[in-house]
């Protein structure tokens, strides 16, 4: 099936590179046929303004009518449709055409005849440069212009030996066969760079016909990647819309990597005015990461309404997630629930970095390390649901970050680090709005530089001291 493909290629190649050399011929023929007339006449009437040669009259009305003859296929072939059999025709046409053409031209010394002073002298002359107008005018269709050589190279040494003899014909013959070699050879060069011209141009024209449909199906996949992109983001916003993130006390910050983030953040009250949070950093990022958050949030705030506990919301979560998603991909997670005062709160944690608590009474960071493998890694008999339980006093945050914000990296590639994070945490230790100083800080740090992860963050804070701030 390839080979039939590839010898289609090669047979429509070929019929193209034929109707391009018949087309550059046609190009050409008008100079030519006028240069013939103008010539033709000018020799009849510098012979005849001496003595008047019926055979000459005669030459002149064949060189005119076969000159008359490539102008009516020149305009057959601009009226009717260039299919390849009509051009193979048509070429073969004006092979005959230019051979007779050449011809009539070699019989020129007999034309002139004895009478005329030194005939041979000055008919071969004329013959020799109308070959020369030829090469110029015809040379790039090697071809055609091999078919006028040879008909003229014949008929003149056939008319040369008929009027002269063989022995005195030899030296103009032998003349006219070397004249007739270079003059091919030249065609031939000529020939051969109008070809490569003409298949440059046609892989060119092919080149440009490919790549415009490889554009055009790019741009179809590219509109298609769009729509399926909107459709998850907007999938994506609704699951963030069935967040509570306007909590007072509590303030969130994800900014994803690309258009859409592997992180997923959820923030919901209970029935019974507990408050859950979750935080899940799937693997990977853009569209594979986020398609995960899906039946993450589905799972989530189906267990919440229902009041359930953390071990009970990281079990099932486990358990779909273990079956949903293909090997190799799981979810870092934190799955919290605090007190109606959020003076107390219970934790499952599996996979993201420590989770830090800031004391506001003494200044102290704490750090809660991960006890347990992300959601998704072990089967439900693997899986451990081992939870902890944390007390908090009036004005304690409790700080839960995807990696992408220790990791975030300046231009040079470094990182912000655990250290500025716990840093930035103590020197702040008092101001409700701390995810605002983290965005600061964060923004000023990696400057223009892209980022290299998604980055989410939840900020809680203990009882009601920041109970009438703004979400972050």
């Amino acid at each position: 099936m390839i080979a039939d493909i590839r010898s289609m290629h090669e047979t429509i190649s070929s019929a193209d590179m034929q109707e391009e050399k018949v087309r550059l011929l046609l190009r050409q023929t008008p100079s030519f046929s006028h240069a013939s007339i103008v010539f033709a006449v000018t020799i009849f009437g510098l012979f005849t303004w001496r003595q008047h040669s019926p055979w000459l009259s005669a030459w002149l009305a064949g060189t005119v009518s076969v000159i008359l003859f490539l102008q009516y296929l020149q305009h057959r072939y601009g009226l009717k449709n260039s299919e390849s059999t009509r051009v193979e025709s048509l070429s073969r046409r004006f092979h005959q055409a230019l051979f007779v053409s050449g011809a009539t031209w070699g019989l020129l010394p007999a034309a002139i005849g004895p009478n005329s002073s030194s005939p041979d002298t000055i008919s071969l002359g004329a013959v020799f440069v109308v070959a020369l107008a030829a090469n110029h005018l015809l040379g790039q269709a090697s071809s055609h212009f091999r078919a006028f050589l040879v008909g003229l190279t014949v008929s003149v040494t056939i008319t040369l030996i008929i009027t002269n003899g063989i022995i005195q014909a030899l030296p103009p013959i032998v003349l006219i066969l070397t004249a007739s070699a270079l003059l091919l050879m030249n065609a031939r060069r000529s020939g051969e760079r109008e070809e490569q011209a003409l298949k440059q141009a046609s892989e060119t024209g092919q080149l440009k016909e490919d790549l415009q449909e490889a554009l055009t199906a790019l741009e179809k996949q590219q509109q298609m990647d769009l729509q399926e992109e909107s459709i998850a983001r907007h999938v994506f916003q609704q699951l963030t819309l069935r967040s509570d993130h306007d909590l007072p006390g509590i303030s969130t910050w994800n900014e994803p990597m690309g258009k859409l983030s592997g992180d997923l953040i959820q923030i919901t009250r209970g029935p019974d005015s507990h408050i859950y949070a979750f935080l899940g950093d799937f693997t990977g990022h853009g569209l594979p990461a986020a398609l995960g958050a899906v039946p993450a949030s589905t799972i989530f705030q189906t267990m919440v309404s229902k009041g359930l506990e953390t071990s009970m919301i990281a079990e099932e979560l486990n358990s779909k997630l273990h079956v949903l998603l293909p090997i190799g991909y799981f979810c870092c997670a934190a799955i919290m629930k605090f007190s109606a005062d959020r003076r107390h709160f219970t934790l499952w944690h599996g996979g993201l970095p420590p989770i830090l608590i800031s004391r506001r009474q003494t200044g102290s960071i704490e750090k809660i390390q991960s006890d347990n493998l992300p959601l998704g890694v072990l089967d439900e008999q693997g899986f451990c649901n081992k939870c902890s339980t944390w007390d908090l006093e009036e004005g304690d945050r409790v700080l839960v970050y995807s990696d992408g914000l220790t990791e975030a990296e300046d231009m040079n590639g470094e990182m912000w680090g655990k250290n500025r994070l716990v840093q930035s945490l103590s020197e702040n230790i008092t101001d409700c709005a701390m995810i605002e100083h983290l965005k600061v800080e964060i923004l000023e740090f990696t400057h223009l530089a892209p980022p290299s992860d998604d980055l989410s963050v939840i900020e809680i804070v203990a009882g009601q001291p920041c109970a009438d701030r703004k979400v972050a």
